[in-house]
């Protein structure tokens, strides 16, 4: 019946996925990306040199 009540995508969502025994829930991944456009190659890598350092 739960394949019936949701579409196709939905499904493909939360396949695999296993319920919270508690109350059931399920919490799918989410994936954040971000692209960055850099002067020139020097500076992307200060900048990552930069934020390794710091990100300790």
């Amino acid at each position: 019946m739960f394949e019936e009540e949701i579409g196709f995508e939905e499904l493909q969502l939360y396949e695999g996925q296993v319920p919270e025994t508690s109350i059931g829930a399920i919490a799918a991944p989410i994936y954040q990306t971000a692209y960055y456009v850099f002067k020139n190659s020097d500076y992307s890598s200060t900048l990552r040199e930069y934020l390794f350092k710091h990100s300790k």
